[in-house]
């Protein structure tokens, strides 16, 4: 199996990466710096044996992406992206946790989707299977179970951060083929004017699914925790949990998750 991640130089996505790795697989990282995963000693044996493979890219600009793209998969083709590409957030004690790039995991999973779709027109085939790393707070709908002062909090804080996550995953949605929240998808900034028009028509990566995890922490595995296509009320998750998740159930059981918005957390 051959893996195309976005996103995987730290936290959830390097976890996802090891874990795949872990399992035979081999995995093309799209990073900025390549020097960060070089330089890690869980990586160096899979450096060595070639099956972790590492392509300079900024997934802000286009036409990297695109390249790492079509070098990864006339290496090997492409069954699972991985996009757990997110922004580093500072607190403004006025405005919430704020981010420099406001658009950068909607304009980037974009950016990614134009690739997937270019080669999938070019060789008429169907698209890899999609995993997209959202958060359980991004819609009003998915905030619903929690109390109304989490929801309040939560609301103001993350603000910023949802809205860039709604434009990722009216993008998946499109893919699907399936309908956003109603009133959520959002316009300039965040998603460019006739962004649509852009991809083929809806339903053309069915294969998708957006996991929306809660609270991450540092934390330690504990291997136990819950995801169902069902909204349901977490808290929290570890990184490397998540990461488990990712490279372990979610793939054994795609098609129970396939089209879906999965909760994970504990």
């Amino acid at each position: 199996m051959h893996i195309f991640a976005l996103g995987a130089s730290r936290a959830t996505g390097y976890y996802a990466a090891l874990g795949y790795l872990e399992r035979g697989y081999t995995v093309t990282i799209l990073l900025r710096s390549p020097l960060v995963l070089q330089q890690d000693p869980a990586f160096k044996q899979y450096l060595d044996k070639g099956t972790a493979r590492l392509t300079k890219g900024d997934a802000m600009i286009e036409d990297e992406v695109v390249s790492a793209w079509k070098e990864a998969v006339n290496h090997a083709p492409v069954d699972v992206v991985l996009f757990s590409l997110g922004p580093t957030a500072r607190f403004n004690l006025f405005k919430g946790f704020v981010i420099d790039k406001p658009n950068i995991s909607s304009l980037s999973f974009l950016h990614t989707m134009h690739a997937v779709a270019q080669t999938s027109v070019a060789l008429s085939a169907p698209p890899p299977r999609l995993a997209v790393v959202s958060a359980k707070s991004v819609t009003p709908g998915a905030l619903a179970l929690n109390p109304a002062p989490v929801r309040i909090i939560a609301g103001w804080l993350l603000r910023q951060l949802n809205l860039d996550k709604r434009g990722m995953e009216a993008i998946a949605c499109h893919g699907v083929g399936k309908e956003y929240e109603k009133g959520m998808t959002p316009g300039e900034p965040i998603l460019p004017t006739g962004w649509r028009d852009s991809l083929p028509a809806a339903g053309w990566a069915p294969r998708s699914v957006i996991i929306r995890p809660p609270q991450l922490t540092d934390g330690p595995a504990k291997g136990k925790y819950r995801a169902d296509v069902k909204d349901f009320l977490v808290s929290k998750i570890s990184r490397r949990d998540l990461g488990n998740f990712l490279a372990g159930d979610l793939l054994d059981r795609w098609e129970v998750y396939e089209g879906e918005i999965v909760t994970v957390g504990y």
